[in-house]
């Protein structure tokens, strides 16, 4: 398992766009890919997971982990 901490240091967060280039990302690795914001982790193949989670999120900087599991 590797992990690595991201800054998104856009003052909108994470919204549909950048969300969208993350899961393309993602999906072209055949690794479990999770996003995890403090004990809540989503799959990062997911937009609709990714979108949701970090709506709740105040705007500003947020830090996330990118988790690869195998």
């Amino acid at each position: 398992m590797q992990t690595f901490e991201i800054i998104i240091q856009n003052r909108t967060g994470l919204h549909a766009r950048p969300a969208k280039e993350l899961v393309n990302l993602a999906k072209t690795f055949k690794s479990n890919i999770r996003i995890a914001h403090g004990a809540k982790q989503v799959n990062a193949k997911s937009l609709i997971s990714l979108v949701i989670t970090h709506k709740s999120r105040k705007a500003g900087k947020s830090f996330i982990s990118v988790v690869i599991l195998s």
